[in-house]
């Protein structure tokens, strides 16, 4: 009976070894499971910062830069050239390099814009070549479009005045009146805009042509814009027609009443730049 005894009881220690050994195999491989997870969550965790990070550098370098408009084709140029039953927008074949925008009636306005990228404070440079074609014209540069209801308008016209519109929910404010400019021969225009803040300062032809402070627009798209006033033949009007842009046709009415080119178009939002700017001229 003893010996009975003692096989039974070893039978239940080696049972019992057995059983405590498939627990801490059991234990070890749920530990080796949760660390493979914990270095697994490390990896992805570190994988997953290395792209935000990248993303935010990237995001950083896109929002920080200067845009430079190619002219070559209307896909490298950004600008949305379309035309309408009142005006023409165009790649110039005559002059490469060039956007030319055409009105085929007075007392209107047209533009063609960037839909995207937005921007706040940036540095616009542009250079147009204006032709009233015997009448009277102007031709300028919208920013901080944020829809065809609100945007800030400038526009230099072609008997030698500057002026700065803000254009909010189809009410428009003049912040800068008609206000005669020097150094301008009726067709080549260079114009600088800088936005800083709610501050709007506008040199015309390298000469200082006014400033502002403005707050109704934070921030948007731009684009070229060109206004008819009066033709050779006709009589002025002060009502202008803010016309839709977005139709698109594609047979060039050779009967116009105005046109300009825009030759050069340039957009800085390096903040350095910007600030180094405006303290230059204010």
């Amino acid at each position: 009976m003893k010996g009975l005894e003692i096989n039974i009881s070893m039978t239940r220690i080696k049972n019992i070894s057995v059983r405590l050994g498939l627990c801490i195999d059991f234990f070890i491989f749920l530990l080796l499971i949760f660390i493979m997870l914990a270095f697994s969550r490390r990896l992805i965790y570190s994988f997953s910062n290395k792209i935000r990070s990248h993303w935010q550098k990237d995001r950083e370098d896109a929002s920080e830069g200067k845009f430079i408009a190619d002219f070559a084709n209307t896909k490298k140029s950004l600008f949305n050239i379309k035309s309408e039953s009142s005006y023409n927008a165009y790649l110039s074949n005559g002059r490469p390099g060039s956007l030319a925008l055409e009105l085929k009636k007075t007392n209107c306005i047209a533009w063609v814009d960037i839909p995207q990228p937005e921007y706040g404070d940036h540095i616009i440079e542009a250079k147009i070549r204006l032709d009233s074609l015997g009448g009277y014209a102007a031709a300028g540069i919208m920013f901080h479009i944020a829809d065809k209801s609100s945007y800030y308008l400038a526009l230099v016209s072609s008997k030698g005045y500057f002026r700065i519109d803000a254009i909010k929910d189809n009410n428009p404010k003049a912040l800068i009146a008609w206000t005669e400019i020097s150094n301008f021969n009726g067709s080549n225009i260079s114009l600088k805009i800088i936005t800083y803040g709610t501050y709007l300062i506008f040199i015309v032809n390298g000469i200082w042509a006014g400033e502002t402070s403005d707050d109704s627009i934070s921030e948007g798209c731009v684009g070229f814009a060109l206004a008819s006033y009066q033709t050779a033949d006709t009589g002025k009007s002060d009502n202008i027609v803010l016309n839709d842009n977005s139709a698109d046709t594609t047979a060039y009415d050779t009967s116009v009443t105005c046109k300009a080119f825009l030759d050069y178009f340039s957009v800085d939002t390096r903040n350095v730049i910007i600030e180094e700017q405006y303290n230059k001229w204010t």
